[in-house]
């Protein structure tokens, strides 16, 4: 058993947003039955969809998917999707008004790519702090993706940014897709802190950085994993299983976490769905 924290599945607006919509004659419900026989022969029960809108990327158009194509997903397969908005950062009071929109349609979080908006915009950035109230108000959950891929370079995605907004907003419950790579003992020195001054709000989602091996920085993870510090205190607890599809196949996702050694079955189940299922309110 599974919870793929992050997938883009080819449905509606994620086709175009992630370049896969091409010459396909397929039907969106054709491709996406298809995607769900895929989740099945992974062991993955649930994905959760999370959306985009990015602001103008490198200049170029703005990248959406429709937060009402996550939601009518979610509908049609409410067992099998949990779904996260996203909201255009750069007009704030049209942001939070999407925000309840967001929380209307059933939506569990809200997904936000600020280095790649235009003005690219670090994850603390004062201007967003509306926006992050209103979603703890609202208790939807946060996503910033972060690794050193997103933004102009790789300050983006120093855990600091983070810490931040968790410390701010401690209600607040904060993913992080690709789980700051390659930041990987700051990471865990901010859920640490996290951990120590009682918030504990903050999760990682290491994703494409964890699974495969061969990756620099994966033995980071496998250590945060593993590590207990002062005589009791663990971290597996603050991490999430995530395939991030279409940047790693479901499949591949599963059998690669699978064959990390060292992880105990208890701790391994805690990452695969337990984790997942408790802030989602599944547990």
């Amino acid at each position: 058993m599974a919870i793929d924290f992050r997938v883009r599945p080819p449905f509606k607006g994620f086709r175009t947003a992630f370049g896969r919509r091409g010459g396909s004659t397929e039907s969106d419900e054709v491709l996406i039955e298809g995607f769900i026989k895929r989740l099945d022969e992974a062991g993955i029960t649930k994905g959760v969809v999370t959306g985009r809108n990015i602001a103008g990327k490198s200049g170029g158009p703005d990248i959406v998917v429709p937060n009402e194509d996550v939601a009518e997903l979610v509908r049609k397969y409410p067992t099998r999707f949990e779904g996260f908005g996203a909201v255009d950062v750069r007009n704030v009071p049209k942001a939070l008004d999407e925000l309840d929109k967001i929380a209307g349609l059933g939506l569990k979080g809200v997904a936000f790519d600020n280095p790649w908006s235009n003005p690219a915009l670090y994850d603390d950035d004062k201007s967003l702090f509306p926006i992050y109230e209103k979603s703890s108000q609202l208790k939807l959950i946060v996503g910033l993706t972060a690794s050193a891929f997103i933004g102009p370079d790789i300050s983006y995605s120093n855990p600091a940014h983070v810490q931040r907004v968790a410390s701010a907003f401690p209600e607040l419950t904060i993913v992080v897709p690709h789980g700051s790579w390659p930041w990987t003992t700051q990471i865990a020195a901010v859920l640490i802190e996290s951990k120590l001054r009682g918030a504990s709000n903050i999760y990682i989602l290491p994703d494409v950085y964890l699974n495969p091996p061969g990756v620099p920085g994966r033995q980071d993870y496998i250590d945060l994993i593993n590590w207990t510090f002062l005589g009791k205190q663990q971290l597996f607890d603050r991490v999430l299983f995530a395939s991030s599809f279409p940047a790693q196949d479901p499949l591949d996702a599963v059998r690669d976490f699978k064959q990390i050694d060292g992880i105990a079955p208890e701790i391994r189940d805690a990452i695969l769905f337990k984790n997942a299922e408790r802030i989602l309110g599944l547990a």
